[in-house]
């Protein structure tokens, strides 16, 4: 089985694609009539007989309509599963996984710190670093941040977010506030046991998938993402490239595993 995260993964949008990249770079996704993400023609082949021969598992903080806006995946490279909303909803040939999602609207009823409470204490350090603000399926919360103008006070917040049983995560100009039990590695765990799968192979940039990376059977990293930056003391394989580079050689090496079995 192949998890994979997929922005700054196996996509990637036009500002974290190099010129000399650009060239050889397939639009996968468009959106408001523009091309936005972006594959490279190899990398699309890889996963093309990934996904002929295995369990391919995309798995994204994207809500479902903004997952399937990526055409790639809508018409050519379909998988059985798909977790989308950072683990708040699975798909499964392309229906929402109704026992999954009755079991993600309980926890959040059973919350002790709801989302009202998080933005209240946030309320008292926001200010104009605070772009956009948006909230997903009433699930979690994300804001697209100016960062050269971020509070000093945020790191008490994140303090004070993990003490109250949520996640965070900084990407680019994108934070994220996320309860602990909305994470990709509870629901890639629940379609493993259903699928009775063991062992598998995952990879992901951002701290969101932190978990889903550390429990696999085994991982590569993209060396361009917030993980590295974060300089964890859990020690993770990265790749030696980056960009369109780093996604074709995650993707040889899972097939190179496969390989060996």
């Amino acid at each position: 089985m192949f998890c994979s995260d997929l922005d700054r993964t196996l996509i990637y949008s036009k500002k974290f694609i190099g010129k000399k990249d650009i060239k050889k770079s397939i639009v996968v996704e468009i959106y408001k009539q523009e091309p936005l993400s972006y594959m490279s023609q190899k990398s699309i082949e890889l996963l093309k007989e990934i996904n002929e021969k295995n369990l391919f598992i995309p798995v994204t903080t994207r809500t479902q309509e903004q997952y399937e806006r990526i055409e790639i995946f809508r018409d050519e490279i379909k998988s059985k599963y798909a977790i989308v909303e950072n683990g708040g909803r699975i798909l499964e040939n392309s229906k929402i996984d109704e026992y999954w999602e009755n079991y993600i609207i309980q926890e959040i009823k059973n919350q002790k710190t709801d989302m009202n409470a998080v933005l209240n204490e946030f309320n008292k350090i926001k200010s104009d670093w605070i772009l956009k603000e948006r909230i997903v399926k009433n699930k979690f919360i994300y804001f697209i941040i100016d960062r050269k103008k971020i509070s000093e006070e945020l790191s008490e917040f994140f303090k004070w977010l993990k003490a109250n049983g949520w996640d965070f995560s900084l990407q680019a100009r994108k934070m994220y506030f996320i309860p602990e039990f909305i994470n990709k590695n509870t629901a890639l765990q629940y379609i493993l046991k259903k699928e009775k799968v063991k062992k598998y192979f995952a990879t992901g940039d951002s701290f969101l998938d932190l978990s889903m990376v550390k429990d696999a059977s085994i991982s590569l990293v993209p060396v361009h993402g917030e993980l590295k930056e974060l300089n964890l003391e859990t020690k993770l394989n990265y790749t030696d490239l980056t960009g369109f580079g780093a996604t074709e050689e995650i993707l040889e090496k899972y097939i190179e595993c496969f390989k060996k079995g």
